[in-house]
């Protein structure tokens, strides 16, 4: 956006930084198409020029002077961090630009007075929140669900902050909270009278996720996802109610500790995560480690089998472990054989036979008295 570095670069040059200003201002060049604005470019960067050239540039003090300089000292940082968070987004360094964002916000905050329109804050407060689920970092999407839930908690106008929400919890690996943001936000969409549609801070760019159409689209397409989510890598067997993990257990979820799966010779595989274990006393009596779990029962239900393998994955895949037993299992032949029963035989020709042989043996018995 060539306004966007033309604008950039203007702010860089009210601070001093000419190096910034006169890179910026070529950039501001290399996209613009218009010879009006291009005009204004070299105009500026004439001016950046003679600055470069003066032997002395003054420097900016927050620390002295009125109260009126520090005012508008603060409001040019503010500018050009905004300004820069917004650059490094487009250019999907999206970690750089949490941290840009996250400083102009903390402008705000300081004692000098900055204040900016509630809308612009909105603004800001969301492309942060954007931002930080793009970096997919985990205390980054803590820090987008808060900036999202505070955006929904001071306004009724601006229902991207629930698509938001629904996309971050979408990362966690969350659906059914994700679905029911979404839910709200499209509720939302349909209830709201004064329907605006923002721009991103310093440019005259509009941010797609405010416009009402847009949002509404992404919004039902996400929720088909939610209704209808991908196939978790596993499901804990022992899952804990009161913690803060889910049952699905997926390995691309940015919060995984990893988790637990074991087998028996029985053939039963059962997956959980760590802290969800809670095996019998029998089988943690004297039993500091996962090793020491090797060979004993398995903790299914009417299971006889024993445990003859554990794999402990962990978030960083090169240091998962996989645990064997040493104890070779019985082998067939020594399995105790079923008693063979013999079945007598219901042939009538064979009972025909018999009954002769028994009426021949009376009849001898009788001539023999």
């Amino acid at each position: 956006n060539s306004k966007h570095y033309f604008r950039a670069a203007k702010a860089y040059l009210e601070l001093g930084q000419l190096d910034k200003a006169e890179e910026t201002n070529l950039q501001s060049l290399e996209y613009c198409l218009d010879q009006l604005q291009r005009e204004a470019i070299l105009q500026q960067g004439q001016e950046i020029l003679a600055k470069s050239r003066m032997t002395k540039v003054r420097q900016n003090d927050v620390s002295s002077g009125s109260e009126e300089r520090e005012i508008d000292t603060a409001q040019l940082q503010y500018t050009r961090l905004t300004c820069e968070g917004f650059r490094m987004y487009l250019s999907g360094a999206y970690s750089q630009a949490v941290e840009q964002f996250k400083s102009a916000l903390n402008i705000l905050s300081r004692p000098e007075g900055l204040t900016i329109e509630d809308d612009e804050l909105m603004v800001v407060w969301f492309v942060y929140g954007i931002s930080c689920v793009k970096s997919g970092n985990t205390r980054n999407l803590q820090t987008a669900v808060e900036k999202f839930n505070a955006i929904i908690a001071r306004t009724d106008t601006f229902p991207a902050a629930y698509y938001g929400l629904g996309l971050t919890h979408m990362a966690f690996k969350r659906y059914k909270d994700a679905e029911e943001a979404l839910m709200l936000g499209l509720k939302r969409i349909k209830e709201v009278k004064e329907r605006k549609v923002y721009v991103w801070p310093q440019t005259d760019k509009t941010i797609d996720e405010t416009d009402v159409t847009i949002v509404a689209k992404l919004m039902e397409d996400m929720l088909k996802e939610c209704k209808h989510p991908p196939k978790p890598d596993a499901i804990c067997k022992f899952h804990a109610e009161t913690d803060n993990s889910k049952r699905e257990i997926y390995i691309s979820d940015p919060d995984y500790k990893g988790h637990i799966c074991i087998k028996c010779r029985a053939d039963c595989s059962i997956e959980f995560h760590a802290q969800c274990w809670k095996p019998s006393e029998n089988q943690t009596r004297g039993k500091h480690n996962w090793k020491e779990i090797l060979d004993t029962q398995c903790p299914t239900p009417g299971c006889w089998g024993l445990i003859s393998e554990i794999f402990i994955c962990r978030p960083d895949q090169e240091k998962s472990l996989k645990l064997s037993s040493q104890s070779d299992p019985k082998p067939k032949s020594q399995q105790p054989l079923r008693p063979k029963l013999k079945m007598k035989s219901d042939s009538a020709s064979k009972i025909e036979r018999k009954m002769e042989k028994k009426k021949q043996k009376m009849e001898k018995k009788q001539e023999a008295q």
